[in-house]
């Protein structure tokens, strides 16, 4: 992704060991996507989103799960090809997460799970009543907690 890590061995490190990766990487609770749905004021059923960064998927089945209409963009080989062999099914766009190939005002959800801080800025894509989820995930006293971040797209005047 364009960020000021693109390019380098941080920006595609896990690549090389994405199976690991995603047998490893903890997943996310019903509770996150229920508030999505509550914050958005929306059902993820039905709803076209693009979840960028994709990485393995993880996110995507969870998306998939509750009857999205999912695009996977990712932009590393290896985290693309592991993505690819567990959703086959699954649109998958190779692109960077600030120069999404999709036409404005074209989908519902933008999801970030663990790639929202390799983007610069909000996606144009949303529709109007769009919403961006972003999900951050940290450890406190050996146990994980997930917090979302979502909210309806605003746009700007001029």
């Amino acid at each position: 992704m364009t960020s000021f890590l693109h390019g380098t061995e941080l920006s595609s490190s896990f690549g090389a060991v994405a199976a690991q990766y995603d047998a490893a990487r903890p997943s996310y609770p019903d509770a996150l996507f229920d508030a999505v749905e509550e914050l958005s004021g929306r059902p993820l059923a039905g709803a076209r989103v693009l979840d960028v960064g994709a990485g393995t998927g993880i996110v995507t089945r969870l998306l998939l799960g509750r009857g999205a209409d999912v695009v996977a963009v990712e932009p590393t080989p290896g985290m693309a090809a592991q993505l690819h062999r567990v959703l086959p099914q699954v649109p998958l766009v190779r692109a960077d997460g600030n120069r999404l190939p999709f036409a404005d005002d074209s989908v519902d959800f933008v999801s970030y799970g663990q790639a929202f801080h390799w983007t610069t800025r909000p996606s144009r894509c949303l529709r109007p009543a769009g919403c961006c989820a972003r999900a951050a995930r940290w450890r406190c006293s050996g146990t994980s907690r997930t917090a979302p971040r979502a909210g309806p797209r605003r746009r700007r005047s001029g």
